[in-house]
């Protein structure tokens, strides 16, 4: 085992949502139009342009979600808001079913 598999390996926890992937495996969603799979990833690892990251860079006055909530993260976005969120199973950011693609392409933010 390399030193990169076996770091992977001992990587217990994770604060986003890759699931089981190991090196060399095509990932689900892989085949998905370029804006909906760099999307589609940035939910998978909860880094991309939202309210909360924006304030940190200096980009925006607030961390807030339109819904009011206090801070607008990638997670709260996808599972959470009640403006934005995908309706269904968190498992879809997985295995992207039709309905969780049509979400994708509906959402009005652009990560």
């Amino acid at each position: 085992m390399t030193q990169w598999e076996q770091t992977w390996a001992a990587a217990a926890e994770n604060d986003n949502i890759l699931g089981n992937i190991s090196p060399g495996h095509i990932p689900t969603g892989f085949d998905l139009q370029r804006n909906l799979w760099c999307t589609f990833n940035k939910i998978r690892t909860s880094h991309g342009r939202c309210a909360d990251s924006l304030h940190k860079w200096g980009m925006r006055d607030s961390p807030e979600c339109d819904c009011g909530a206090e801070k607008q993260t990638i997670y709260h976005i996808a599972f959470v808001c009640p403006i934005h969120a995908y309706q269904g199973p968190r498992i879809y950011c997985l295995t992207t079913p039709p309905k969780f693609i049509k979400w994708l392409e509906e959402l009005e933010l652009d990560l």
